[in-house]
């Protein structure tokens, strides 16, 4: 199964500046198999 979580930029550039990476933070809820960080400038749709 995958999950695509959208966050707008401006949540991503809040979270960049501190100590934790989002990435670290899912792996650290456990469970988390594979985290894939990209940009894009459209919406996902689905």
């Amino acid at each position: 199964m995958e999950l695509i979580y959208e966050m707008p930029r401006k949540v991503w550039q809040m979270n960049y500046q501190k100590d934790v990476d989002i990435s670290d933070a899912l792996y650290a809820l456990g469970g988390t198999e594979y985290v894939n960080t990209v940009t894009q400038s459209d919406e996902i749709s689905g």
